[in-house]
């Protein structure tokens, strides 16, 4: 009898596992997306200069588009990191990305003598704060950017966020095409390197293999 409790509560436990991942494979067909389409609260950029918080949000649109992301809305307009991921949770998100232009200063520096060109000077830094589920905290990643020189198209502004935007890609997990899990969006997802290795094993044969393909090569010749 005891046996049977054990059982019943184990079967209880997988369902428990199961029911969020069903109810997020529904949400996301009654919305025209794949089973394995991922959830994502993608909150607007926030920061002081306009400019740079566009900038992010239209490379962020460009990341987390169908089919591969789904993004979901939330009337919450988080504080911090701590509520963003709370915000993603009870929204039923998978992912959770803030974009922060913490700072995009451009200012003009002139030479004490008039017989100088002006200099521009140039305080930039970004800041992405991402959550996944799973995580147990929020991540950031982010870059500075400093730089003095003479009026030209290395001070343009969509110049210096576009180098930075460089940077920050190494770093951020999320592509456009997902690199952190296979991209098969009915099927079982699993991580991108183990399906490298399957395919990897799959087309590479044995030593044994290789022996046996030699000797009956060998052996074809050896009648011919």
């Amino acid at each position: 009898m005891r046996t049977f409790w054990k059982w019943c509560l184990a079967l209880l436990a997988a369902l428990c596992i199961a029911a969020p991942a069903a109810a997020a494979d529904t949400a996301n067909r009654e919305a025209g997306y794949f089973d394995n389409t991922r959830a994502v609260l993608l909150l607007p950029a926030a920061g002081r200069n306009g400019y740079a918080a566009r900038f992010l949000d239209r490379e962020m649109s460009r990341i987390f588009r169908y089919p591969y992301y789904r993004l979901v809305e939330t009337a919450e307009r988080p504080a911090g990191p701590e509520a963003m991921r709370a915000a993603a949770v009870a929204a039923g998100a998978d992912i959770a990305v803030w974009p922060v232009a913490v700072r995009f200063d451009q200012y003009g520096r002139y030479p004490m003598f008039g017989d100088r060109d002006p200099v521009i000077v140039t305080h930039a830094e970004l800041v992405i704060y991402y959550w996944e589920d799973g995580m147990e905290n929020v991540k950031s990643i982010g870059t500075r950017y400093f730089d003095a020189e003479l009026e030209g198209p290395d001070t343009r502004p969509d110049y210096i966020l576009d180098e930075m935007w460089k940077r920050l890609k190494k770093s951020f997990p999320y592509r456009r095409v997902p690199t952190d899990r296979s991209t098969n969006l009915e099927g079982p997802v699993t991580a991108s390197d183990e399906t490298t290795d399957e395919a990897g094993a799959a087309g590479k044969e044995t030593p044994a293999a290789e022996e046996k393909a030699a000797d009956a090569k060998t052996a074809t010749n050896a009648a011919a």
